[in-house]
């Protein structure tokens, strides 16, 4: 049996209790206001089940519209507006992680907010919204890789209850979504992989762009199934893809082969210089590599800073630490979680913080950035 991955089994009691809870007074973050993502079960939440796990509704069982302005979705909302961010996890969300630089664009002090829209909410505490601006798709699993900290076996859901289930969520959504006034923007994916999923695959391949010009596409991807030919198979949406984020979590292919099982480094190599070429060619607009820092790799964290610089066309490179999907058990995501004070490996990652290099303007230290202050002594 498929063990689900990390947006049906998240355990949220995993972070160090030394990273520091953050005054969110002053600051607004848009996201509950802008944002939609469903999962599997149909479940809605404002963002990452890992930085606030309350859901808003089931879509599943009621329409869209409602769900959007549920009790619970209006409690967060209002929770936000009065600087509480109490539904939030301080602890865990890299956006609020980023108070001490003023915010990310997303969550950022009321008073550099130029956006007339926010403005006026934040100006009338509105808490029921009319529409959304994101949408991420999070509502299928399948992914051809079997990364050991997301899950234990191979997820491809191509016929059958899960299959059905994921193309029914997604029609709905687009029911819902696309006739909506506005840009959109799609988010592919966060659950699974948008080409090791059939459902997210054909959308990506029969999405006709001339059709929804507003409509931009993000995709955050292994990489390894993203090719030349899987890029052509796309040519109706070319013009929407905006964002690539390629996940690779190692510097070297030994590295590489223990966290991302199934993939290989030379075809991710291939790829990530493809797509470096489709951005230094003006074809999308932002690429990005992301590193999710455990015990395995967190030594190669400067060697993937130098990856990134390497490539021309790479617009940055973002850390998080490893998330607990629920796929291993608390001691065993204990040994893989260095930044915790009582890791054996504590020390020597911290030690591995301390170098210039993540000084960098393409590195984005995310929820990592705490443990870097404290190597350079900033957080004594």
């Amino acid at each position: 049996m498929n063990k689900p991955s990390n947006l049906d089994n998240i355990n949220e009691d995993v972070t160090n209790s030394d990273i520091p809870d953050f005054d969110t007074a002053g600051f607004f973050c848009s996201q509950p206001f802008t944002n939609l993502e469903v999962n599997t079960r149909g479940e809605v939440r404002t963002c990452c089940a890992y930085w606030m796990n309350q859901t808003l509704g089931n879509i599943t069982f009621d329409e869209t519209e409602n769900v959007l302005n549920s009790d619970t979705a209006q409690d967060i909302r209002k929770s936000i507006l009065d600087g509480s961010f109490s539904y939030c996890n301080k602890k865990t969300c890299p956006r609020i992680q980023s108070i001490p630089k003023g915010g990310d664009g997303i969550l950022q002090r009321i008073e550099d907010i130029e956006d007339q829209h926010l403005l006026d909410i934040i100006k009338n505490k509105e808490t029921k919204i009319d529409s959304i601006k994101y949408v991420n798709f999070l509502w299928d699993l399948s992914c051809n890789l079997r990364c050991p900290s997301c899950r234990v076996s191979t997820i491809l859901n191509t016929k059958g209850e899960a299959y059905e289930n994921s193309l029914q969520i997604q029609n709905k959504i687009l029911d819902y979504a696309l006739p909506l006034d506005g840009d959109l923007i799609f988010n592919i994916t966060g659950s699974g992989d948008p080409f090791g999923s059939k459902v997210f695959r054909d959308f990506l391949t029969s999405f006709d762009g001339n059709k929804h010009p507003n409509v931009v596409i993000n995709l955050q991807t292994n990489g390894v199934m993203f090719t030349e030919n899987m890029w052509e198979r796309m040519s109706l949406c070319h013009d929407n893809i905006s964002t690539v984020l390629i996940s690779i979590d190692a510097a070297t292919e030994e590295t590489y082969n223990k966290v991302r099982v199934g993939g290989k480094w030379d075809i991710l190599m291939k790829n990530i210089e493809m797509v470096d070429e489709l951005r230094r060619c003006g074809e999308i607009d932002r690429l990005r590599l992301d590193f999710v820092v455990q015990r395995q790799n967190y030594r190669e964290m400067p060697q993937a800073v130098e990856l990134a610089q390497s490539l021309l066309g790479v617009d940055g490179i973002y850390f998080a630490i490893l998330t607990d999907w629920g796929t291993w058990s608390r001691d065993e995501y204990k040994w893989h979680a260095v930044w915790m004070q009582d890791n054996e490996m504590h020390e020597d990652f911290i030690r591995v913080l301390d170098n210039d290099i993540f000084e960098d303007k393409k590195v984005d230290l995310g929820n990592v950035r705490h443990y870097y202050e404290l190597s350079r002594g900033k957080n004594d």
